[in-house]
């Protein structure tokens, strides 16, 4: 697949054009072209979806200006781009306000979403069934991962629709299963908070004790079921994971000294704007020709977090938590709308499982755009409510 993909790549001078970056390119552009049509449209926008827009727009402009500061001090076109595109995926939260029609197109999409998780189990048990060197594939982090920790989100996002939205609990144990595989202990803190909050949410104590329960005995029976016809070491590395969640092992060790490497380096010597585009390229090209462990830890600290200090510093991370605090203020409010709770309530947890989960590892920038959109979709209900309340 990679081979295919590369040939869409096109080499201008000294700047490398790739096929995502295409992709990326057009979705800008969508966006626009879907400002374009709202801005013709006669519906109109809520005071609240103009506020968010603000809130875009002052950060893309302030990236930006790193983005020109990292060209003045001799940091590559190219890596200028990328890094400011890792901030800029914020723009797809326009996706959800302007592209999304009709709540039936929301639910497609999940659907979509929901179909891949499903299957996400039984792909895990084929693969597992046809490895040949299990240890060779275990070998990079310690323990046996069927997949990357990016698909943690999307099986995330079908978990907790069938916890809030649907309410339908044995289903949730497909996904659950998946996540139990993946063996991301990251992803198991992230999914028993956002669990109970949405229980807390939906205030039904008893109904929520009883769906764990359910969802506990699916899952227990997956496991049973994959240890006695297919490798217990499916079993075993799951098993091992679970148990290490609270233990100081060797990537806990890890996040702990690259917060000591913030502090030391970052926040004493830069503590507003943090590095900038030009220092955190420096900082990537000392770790490409040494093992610097300063430098790796800036580069690589695995918690959005400590890369936004790193690159922006104080200001930056402010800037995200701003904009953070104003979409939970607006999906809180949401939550109070009887009619349209179970969708506020899902919508909720899932962001606050995304962000809990970016804190101990790399989603926020790979797989920022899922955040960003469901931030969108949250702010599209609350212009419908208060459309259909004045009509």
């Amino acid at each position: 697949m990679q081979w295919l993909i590369a040939l869409f790549d096109i080499q201008i001078g000294n700047l490398e054009i790739h096929f995502l970056d295409m992709i990326y390119v057009y979705s800008l552009l969508a966006i626009f072209i879907g400002l374009f049509l709202q801005w013709k449209s006669s519906v109109p926008w809520v005071i609240e979806i103009k506020i968010y827009f603000i809130l875009i727009l002052l950060y893309l402009f302030f990236h930006f200006a790193y983005l020109l500061t990292g060209l003045i001090r001799n940091v590559p076109l190219q890596t200028c781009i990328r890094y400011f595109y890792d901030y800029a995926q914020i723009t797809y939260a326009i996706f959800g306000i302007v592209v999304l029609k009709n709540e039936e197109q929301l639910k497609s999409l999940l659907k979509f979403c929901i179909f891949l998780t499903i299957l996400f189990p039984f792909i895990q048990v084929f693969y597992i069934i046809n490895i040949i060197d299990p240890v060779r594939i275990s070998s990079a982090a310690s323990q046996f991962r069927l997949g990357y920790g990016n698909f943690n989100v999307i099986l995330a996002i079908s978990f907790l629709y069938f916890i809030t939205w649907q309410q339908r609990f044995y289903l949730a144990s497909f996904p659950g299963f998946g996540i139990l595989l993946l063996t991301h202990r990251s992803a198991y803190l992230s999914l028993i908070c956002s669990s109970f909050l949405s229980f807390m949410l939906m205030k039904k104590k008893t109904k929520s004790l009883v769906s764990m329960v359910i969802i506990a005995i699916f899952i227990v029976a997956f496991l049973f079921f994959a240890n006695r016809y297919f490798l217990p070491i499916l079993v075993e590395q799951a098993s091992s994971r679970i148990d290490q969640t609270f233990e100081m092992t060797n990537t806990t060790q890890g996040r702990i000294m690259s917060i000591q490497t913030t502090i030391r380096i970052v926040l004493a010597k830069h503590p507003v704007l943090g590095l900038g585009y030009n220092g955190y390229y420096e900082a990537a090209q000392i770790q490409k020709k040494s093992i610097h462990s300063d430098s790796f830890n800036i580069v690589h600290p695995h918690n959005f977090v400590l890369r936004v200090l790193n690159v922006t510093g104080l200001i930056g991370l402010a800037f995200i938590f701003l904009i953070l605090a104003y979409i939970f203020k607006i999906l809180y409010s949401l939550i109070k709308i009887l009619e349209i709770k179970t969708r506020a309530v899902y919508l909720f947890v899932t962001m606050v499982f995304f962000v809990i989960y970016s804190t101990m590892n790399t989603t926020f920038f790979s797989a920022g755009y899922i955040l960003w959109f469901l931030s969108g979709v949250a702010f599209w209900y609350k212009n419908k409510v208060v459309v259909s309340a004045a009509e």
